[in-house]
């Protein structure tokens, strides 16, 4: 396992250095080692591609990996929220609904290096909340801003948010 893990963090590397294309050589070399056998690196192994393709412009190929990813870990949120994300960025509201309330039945936090913590912050709440905003559904655009708002008091974006979904639910009930 220990020459598996190397592999991965070498790709993680090429990543973070910006070497997109080695990354997703050396990454798909780790998944292609036998001794690669935890799901949760091999499925962080599979995000991380996603990512470097997405930088390459590679955005269908992408999506296949995070789709690669939510199957090889169906226990962890962080393949369903960054595919949602992909799903925002092409403005798939009800993907991204569907999406991230999927990554929410997963309640239990895993205790290892591959958890992150953007999947149990704020980040889901604000997905939703902008996704129904887009999709006029004010009621509940306004509750997951809320939530959001509530796990990141400090963001101006969040409180602005839930300022704004009030403003539209009231001018929705004049009308």
């Amino acid at each position: 396992r220990r020459v598996g893990m190397r592999a991965s963090y070498v790709g993680r590397g090429d990543m973070l250095r910006g070497d997109w294309g080695r990354a997703v050589s050396t990454l798909k070399a780790h998944l292609g080692m036998p001794q690669a056998v935890w799901r949760d690196e091999r499925c962080a192994s599979m995000r991380d591609i996603a990512r470097c393709l997405l930088h390459l412009g590679r955005e269908d190929e992408a999506a296949l990996w995070l789709h690669r990813a939510i199957a090889e870990a169906p226990h962890l949120r962080e393949p369903d929220l960054e595919f949602a994300d992909l799903l925002y960025q092409q403005k798939d509201w009800y993907g991204v609904i569907f999406m991230v309330n999927h990554s929410l039945t997963i309640t239990e936090r895993p205790r290892t290096y591959i958890c992150e913590p953007f999947a149990w912050g704020s980040f889901p709440y604000d997905l939703l909340s902008i996704a129904h905003f887009h999709l006029s559904q004010w009621e509940s655009a306004l509750k997951n801003a809320e939530k959001a708002f509530a796990l990141a008091p400090d963001d101006a974006r969040l409180q602005e948010n839930c300022a704004l979904f009030k403003n539209k639910m009231q001018e929705e009930s004049r009308i």
